[in-house]
């Protein structure tokens, strides 16, 4: 499965409140920084890196990850 986080790079500075979930799913993937205000799932074209729609498939996974890494 191949996907992007698009982040608010200047949430912090901006005074963005946290984002928990998608902090703790940067973390789950080796990412380690905390991540504030909006952040949108893509998906990414397999040979161009293009950013495109999520499929349901990695809509539903990366839901489902969210929930283990929240509960």
């Amino acid at each position: 499965m191949t996907w992007d986080l698009w982040v608010d790079e200047t949430g912090k500075v901006d005074g963005a409140a946290p984002n928990q979930r998608a902090t703790l799913l940067a973390h789950f993937y080796g990412y380690h920084h905390n991540l504030y205000g909006d952040v949108v799932a893509v998906g990414a074209h397999e040979d161009t890196g293009d950013s495109v729609g999520l499929t349901d498939a990695q809509a539903e996974a990366i839901t489902r990850r969210v929930a283990e890494l929240t509960d």
